[in-house]
């Protein structure tokens, strides 16, 4: 034991460095949004509906999984605490595999984490970050193991089933980079590829995954949800149908050109390794591989939502390790760590990208108290609540936002319980009204005809007396109005709604 610790001190510290750091932002602090941005208005609308015992795949659609969802359960709560340490000593412990000089490797690794901090944020990175970790992970596998093991497939498929468990979507891009390189790995390696060897490693890595998702799944059973998901699985693909154009309307913003940078550079340099190199394919190349592959799978879901910026740090890891490759031996090691340190101080000032960090951390002195008063169970439902709460207030005190000044005419003007639809853009007003949200409460989930059926079905169901429409809102996607995008909808509401007023860019309908 001391033996490890004394081997990989370094490591050690680490890990003890990044929990100590992380843990006042984690348990006493909030996340206070500074903007009403619709990026902002969904995780505080997700807060309340999970803080209301709403559930996912079930009574709202949520397609990231439920690490994310579920805040207060201590289970996941711990995981989610851990995760950004974990995520960042792996990178930390890859950088030093594939880097010979451990000084470059340490300087390469501050110059990363500094990025995150100013760029991406913590919680992005903890999101993506999960894709980027195992991503390397398997690259570092199939690289030293091409023949892979059928235990290693297994144990593959429980890393893939749970994490697909817990980050639908992250799961997702883990499994498809897993069968990528189970078939491009052997042809790489030269080694010889049978049929068989094919199948007994997918049938493993299978059970596996069964085994991984097992969990989840009694979880679906016993909330009676496993429809919910299945029907969730079943309209993954609708969605790419009503995104934007792909690509060449943002691919002209400084952060697409930074990642579609970092793939081209890297497609190159790996085209004339395999090509055009008589040298075996280095641990760093297979990295590449994987990330690029990683990077393709993400730009496709920036079809359907821009996540341009989110990916930034994914690139930015590419192109470290590609520099790295070109460098070599040919660079003096004090002038790569200077040009590490440089970088490092670009990121600090501020270069080229604009930070998409919308939030910033807020600490609770009563949180502090708290935390030693009550179970963690009750202290981290307390917190969450808080922290509703904080942001909600402050954005009904922005007069900005025109969002006091909607609930209040809205509020004048019945003489009935209030029971309100938000068309699609700003759900946040589920929170202010105090309302269970439809099933599909965004543009984005709530474009297929079927998701239309069913917000209709919900304003019948539940005598909603009163529609806010934002006019000012043009799609998020591609510039068209969500009344044009979502025809059935908008009908309905023209032909049982009329409009009773308008407040800032909002247009309040009224029952007819």
């Amino acid at each position: 034991m001391f033996k490890i610790i004394k081997k990989d001190f370094d490591v050690v510290m680490l890990l003890i460095i990044l929990s100590a750091l992380y843990f006042k932002d984690f348990f006493f602090s909030c996340f206070n949004y500074l903007n009403l941005s619709f990026g902002s208005q969904i995780p505080l609308t997700w807060d309340f509906t999970s803080l209301n015992n709403v559930l996912p795949y079930k009574d709202i659609y949520f397609p990231y999984g439920i690490l994310f969802y579920f805040k207060s359960n201590i289970f996941l709560a711990i995981i989610n605490f851990f995760l950004p340490t974990i995520l960042f000593t792996g990178i930390y412990v890859f950088l030093k595999k594939a880097f010979v000089n451990k000084l470059i490797a340490f300087f390469a690794f501050i110059s990363f984490y500094l990025f995150i901090s100013k760029f991406t944020g913590i919680e992005n990175f903890s999101r993506y970050g999960i894709a980027l970790i195992i991503g390397v992970l398997l690259s570092f596998i199939f690289y030293r193991s091409p023949r892979l093991t059928l235990k290693a497939s297994f144990f593959i498929g429980i890393l893939i089933g749970g994490v697909f468990s817990l980050v639908n979507d992250q799961g997702l891009y883990i499994l498809s980079l897993f069968f990528f390189l189970l078939l491009i790995t052997p042809i790489l390696k030269r080694v010889k590829l049978s049929f068989n060897f094919l199948i007994s490693r997918i049938v493993f890595s299978f059970l596996g995954f069964v085994i991984g998702f097992l969990p989840f799944l009694i979880f679906l059973i016993s909330n009676n949800a496993e429809n919910g998901f299945l029907l969730f699985i079943k309209h993954l693909p609708d969605f790419s149908l009503y995104a934007k154009t792909p690509f060449i309307p943002f691919s002209t913003t400084t952060d697409n050109l930074f990642t579609f940078g970092s793939i081209f550079i890297a497609v190159v340099l790996l085209s004339f390794k395999i090509f055009f190199s008589n040298k075996r394919l280095s641990l760093i190349s297979f990295m590449e591989l994987g990330l690029v592959f990683i990077l393709i799978l993400l730009e496709q879901k920036n079809i359907i939502r821009s996540i341009d910026k989110q990916i930034t740090f994914i690139a930015f890891f590419l192109y470290i390790i590609m520099f790295n490759e070109l460098i070599k031996d040919k660079v003096n090691a004090t002038l790569t760590v200077l040009f590490y340190l440089i970088i490092s101080g670009l990121i600090v000032s501020g270069f080229v990208l604009h930070p998409f960090i919308n939030y910033k951390l807020g600490f609770k002195r009563e949180l502090k108290s708290m935390f030693f008063q009550e179970n963690l169970g009750n202290f981290l439902v307390i917190k969450n609540n808080l922290c509703l709460d904080d942001n909600v207030n402050k954005l009904i005190k922005n007069k900005s936002t025109g969002l006091e000044k909607v609930k209040m005419a809205i509020e004048k003007a019945s003489k009935d319980p209030v029971e309100i639809f938000d068309y699609l853009s700003d759900p946040v007003f589920y929170v202010l009204f105090n309302q269970k949200p439809p099933y599909y409460f965004t543009i984005f989930e709530g474009t297929p005809l079927y998701a239309q059926e069913s917000n209709v079905k919900y304003i019948k169901e539940n005598n909603i007396n009163y529609i806010i429409y934002n006019n000012d809102a043009l799609s998020i996607q591609d510039g068209v109005p969500d009344k044009a995008r979502t025809r059935l909808l908008f009908k309905y509401v023209l032909d049982n709604f009329m409009i009773l007023d308008k407040v800032e860019n909002f247009v309040i309908y009224k029952k007819i």
